[in-house]
Formats: structure tokens, C-alpha cells, sequence
């Protein structure tokens, strides 16, 4: 184990200050052992300074011809760019050229973006509703003292059509809410109620809805009538000739409304059949202000079989 260790520190040295001292025989061998020792650690440091500053040295001239190989080239693009630019200035045309295909092709970039903006290709797919589904939501009353129940209520005996609203202050959705409130007369006659739900009650927005839609309305907190995978459309809306369409469509025909609350969750119109009937008419929002067809509504509310209460037994 001490030969180890002696190996470890002094290496070959003490190999060598051994065997000097055999040659030399001094009066002393402990102190010229000694010495001997000293002036090996010293050589051998300065050898190993000396082999540092080889490799600094080395270092820094390498990185002296990466700087000077840098500095080349950014001579040459800088002589390349004068070049350009002598040629732009004996060459107007050249110039003109070059800011002409510039904007030519910010142009196309533009139409290719206006052009897939119109189209269907980035649009959410909506997941269609199951009725397990839809019965399972939790719905709330929206009076003094509020109710939480489940949404099967609304169609277990005379099914129901239902408005999922996007949002109450939207001028698109409250002509919307007009056109299925034109309904309500013959869904009466058939027995089938008119129902509407919103994903928030911000202030005023709901009563101020109630103008537009001659049904109840309910709190779907938890956006589930909005779902099963709930749909935005975000600011790419404002660029689809369809959207601006509706904007017109919906102004012209004297509708307005306000910017409150959360406006880019798509909502829809669902006519659902009593009891187990099932989903007889879904009906997506794709862009805001796809309103549904009310004859589509109708057709499908008057497939709807209300449930008969069972003869009693005498």
C-alpha cells in the first residue's frame, strides 16, 4: 500500500532522486534526497506551465483565424451588398423590380391565407352529441332560488327543441333566437317546448335576451351542451366572407347587440325526442352566425312522439 501511494505522488521522480543518490554518495543523503526532490517539483511544474501556455497559445491563434475568416466574409457580403447597391442606383428598373416582387409576393401570401381562412380546412370537426350525453348535463334555473337538475327534464315527455346560445349579446345570435321563436306557435301545437341554455349570466345579458327568445332559459355552467369537444372560432372568423355576410344579413335586418361576455365557443340548436326517442336534429354552429334552418327544426319537432302515461290499473 505505501508503495502505492508513493507511486501516486512522486511518480518516476523518486525512481530517479534514489538512484542519483547511489551515484553521487553525498555526506548527506537525506538532504540531497531532499533538495534532489525540490528541484524536480519545480522542473516539472515549469514543464507543465510550459505545456499550458503551448495550448493557450494555440487556442488564441486558432481563434484569431476564426475572427480574421469571419471579418473575410463579412467583408465579402458587405462588398456584395455595395455592388446591389450601385447596381439598384444606376438601374431604377432593378430596383423597382425587386420592391415590385416583393409586394407581389406579400400579396399572394395574403390571398392564399384570405383563401384557406374561407374554407373548412381549419375549422374544428364538431363531435356529435349521444343522448346519454345530453341527459346527464346539469342544468340551472335561473330565478331567485335557483335549481340544479339534470337536462333530461326538459324532453322526457314531449321532447323539446334547444338552443345552446353563443352568446346573449350577439346581434347574430339574437336573430337566430328570433327565427326559432317564430316556431313557437306551431311548436305549441304540438306540444313540444321551447328552450334555450347560455354558458354564463353576465349582468343583464340574459334578460336582455329574453326579448328575442319566447322560451325559458337555463345556466349550463359547464359548457356542456357546447360540447361533447367544444368548437372555437377565433379571430379568423372576421375574415370569412360567410361571417361578414351574416353581419350584413343580421343588421340589415334591424339587430344589435353588445360585446359582453365570451363570444368564441361555438354553440348550436338540438331538437330531441321524448323519453329514449333520441337526437332527431343537431344542428353546429360553424362560423358565427350559421343560424339553423327553421323549417329543418320544424320537420324534426313534428317526428317527436310524446310519451303516453300507462293506464292505471283498476
Amino acid at each position: 500500500m505505501e508503495t502505492e501511494y508513493l507511486r501516486r505522488c512522486f511518480g518516476t521522480c523518486l525512481a530517479q532522486a534514489l538512484a542519483e543518490v547511489a551515484k553521487a554518495r553525498p555526506s548527506d543523503p537525506t538532504e540531497y534526497l531532499a533538495h534532489w526532490l525540490y528541484h524536480c517539483k519545480e522542473t516539472m511544474e515549469a514543464r507543465e506551465e510550459k505545456a499550458q501556455e503551448k495550448i493557450h497559445l494555440k487556442e488564441e491563434r486558432e481563434k484569431y483565424l476564426q475572427e480574421a475568416e469571419m471579418a473575410e466574409m463579412l467583408k465579402q457580403e458587405e462588398y456584395q451588398i455595395q455592388q446591389k447597391c450601385d447596381k439598384c442606383h444606376e438601374d431604377p428598373g432593378f430596383f423597382a423590380m425587386g420592391v415590385w416582387s416583393i409586394g407581389a409576393g406579400a400579396l399572394g401570401a395574403a390571398a392564399v391565407a384570405l383563401l384557406l381562412a374561407n374554407t373548412d380546412l381549419f375549422l374544428a370537426k364538431p363531435q356529435e352529441a349521444s343522448l346519454e350525453y345530453l341527459e346527464s348535463i346539469d342544468l340551472k334555473t335561473l330565478g331567485k332560488e335557483p335549481r340544479t337538475f339534470k337536462a333530461k327534464e326538459l324532453w322526457e315527455k314531449n321532447g323539446a327543441v334547444i338552443m345552446a346560445v353563443r352568446r346573449p349579446g350577439c346581434f347574430l345570435c339574437r336573430e337566430e333566437a328570433t327565427d326559432l321563436s317564430s316556431l313557437k306557435p306551431k311548436l305549441d301545437e304540438l306540444g313540444v317546448p321551447l328552450y334555450a341554455v347560455v354558458k354564463e349570466h353576465v349582468r343583464t345579458e340574459v334578460k336582455d335576451f329574453q326579448p328575442y327568445f319566447k322560451g325559458e332559459i337555463f345556466l349550463d355552467e359547464k359548457k356542456k351542451f357546447y360540447g361533447p369537444e367544444k368548437r372555437k372560432m377565433m379571430f379568423m372568423g372576421f375574415v370569412r366572407l360567410g361571417v361578414w355576410y351574416n353581419f350584413f344579413r343580421a343588421r340589415n335586418g334591424g339587430f344589435s347587440g353588445n360585446l359582453d361576455g365570451e363570444g368564441f365557443i361555438l354553440g348550436g340548436v338540438f331538437v330531441v325526442g321524448s323519453g329514449k326517442q333520441g337526437i332527431l336534429l343537431e344542428h353546429r354552429e360553424k362560423e358565427f352566425g350559421d343560424k339553423v334552418n327553421p323549417v329543418s327544426v320544424l320537420e324534426a319537432a313534428r317526428k317527436i312522439k310524446p310519451q303516453t302515461l300507462a293506464p292505471q290499473e283498476n
